[in-house]
C-alpha cells in the first residue's frame, strides 16, 4: 500500500502531493525512461525483458540487466525557481534542470515540510495529509 503526502503552503496554499513509491521505470534502447505501474510491474517489467534483452536471461543476466536498466523516479521541486520535475536520485545528479537556473536547490516533494515556498517566497510548506493508497 502506498502512501501519499499532501503539502500546502502556510502564506499562499500552494499545494502538492507525493507518493513514497515515486515512479518505476524502465530505460528504452535510445535511454529515454518509460514509466509504467505499480499494479502492472511484472507484467511489464517480463516484456521489456523479452523486447530489449532478446533472448532469455538467466538469473544473473536478468539481474544485472534489470540493475542497470530499471530504476524509480522521485518527483522533485526548485525552491529557487518552482520548476517540478523527476529525478532517479541514486543514479541522476538533482540540480535543477530550467534553462536559466540549474540550482541545487532542490527536494523531493516527499521531503518538503519546513521548505520555503517558491510560489510566494514568504510560506512554507506543511504536511496537509498522509493518505494510504492501495
Amino acid at each position: 500500500m502506498a502512501a501519499v503526502k499532501k503539502f500546502v503552503c502556510s502564506h499562499c496554499r500552494y499545494l502538492l502531493e507525493a507518493s513514497d513509491e515515486g515512479h518505476a521505470y524502465f530505460l528504452s534502447d535510445e535511454g529515454k525512461p518509460q514509466f509504467f505501474s505499480s499494479s502492472a510491474r511484472a507484467e511489464e517489467l517480463e516484456t521489456f525483458l523479452q523486447h530489449s534483452a532478446g533472448k532469455d536471461l538467466k538469473d544473473q543476466e536478468r539481474t544485472a540487466f534489470l540493475a542497470q536498466r530499471t530504476g524509480t523516479m522521485r518527483d522533485m521541486l526548485c525552491i529557487d525557481c518552482g520548476g517540478k520535475f523527476r529525478r532517479d536520485v541514486d543514479r541522476q545528479e538533482i540540480v535543477c534542470p530550467g534553462r536559466k537556473c540549474h540550482s541545487k536547490n532542490v527536494y523531493a516533494v516527499w521531503y518538503l515540510e519546513g521548505q520555503t515556498c517558491p510560489s510566494c517566497k514568504t510560506g512554507h510548506f506543511k504536511l496537509k495529509r498522509l493518505l494510504s493508497v492501495p
